[in-house]
């Protein structure tokens, strides 16, 4: 038997990230192409102009963020 190390490079990029407003204020649901592979999201959101992210995991290609207050701008991005 022999050990051989497997070089694994970046994943690739989510792709087709989109939000939809659903019926409750202060919710946002997001959704985006699955990379083949991958076993979780890592789905981060921040009040634009600030420096804070704040994380949630996801399994599929999608998620809910809650809690978002009217009238601000949000930045978001799936990893």
């Amino acid at each position: 038997l022999t050990k051989v190390r497997e070089e694994i490079g970046p994943m690739p990029a989510v792709t087709n990230l989109s939000r939809t407003y659903p019926a409750l204020s202060g919710e946002m649901d997001l959704k985006w192409n699955r990379i083949y592979g991958a076993k979780s999201y890592t789905v981060q959101h921040k009040e634009y102009g600030t420096t804070e992210w704040t994380s949630t995991t996801s399994t599929s290609g999608k998620t809910t963020i809650s809690f978002l207050e009217p009238q601000k701008k949000y930045v978001f991005r799936v990893a």
